[in-house]
């Protein structure tokens, strides 16, 4: 009986040194995944961040873009404008 208990006894020494090495394993994984959370967090609040001023950059390119046409076409119908004119005055002076 005594190599039994003996035996049980190691058996039971055995399985506590395994679960006291799951546990710190467990409580490494934990902190681990808790410092992943925060890092992706923190690059969520970033990307919003960053998409959100790509956003406001392509608003204001698209109203640059639109009043650099605008400004164009003023430009091409003053030339035109100018060619009429240098044309209709041709041979007058």
């Amino acid at each position: 009986m005594d190599a039994e208990a003996a035996l049980l006894d190691k058996e039971i020494q055995r399985i506590n040194q395994i679960l006291q090495e799951t546990t710190k394993d467990k409580n490494k994984i934990e902190l681990e995944a808790g410092r992943d959370k925060a890092e992706l967090e923190e690059k969520n609040l970033f990307s919003n961040k960053t998409n959100g001023d790509l956003i406001q950059a392509n608003k204001k390119f698209q109203q640059l873009k639109k009043r650099y046409d605008l400004l164009k076409e003023s430009l091409d119908l003053l030339k035109g404008g100018m060619v009429r004119a240098d044309v209709t005055t041709f041979g007058q002076n």
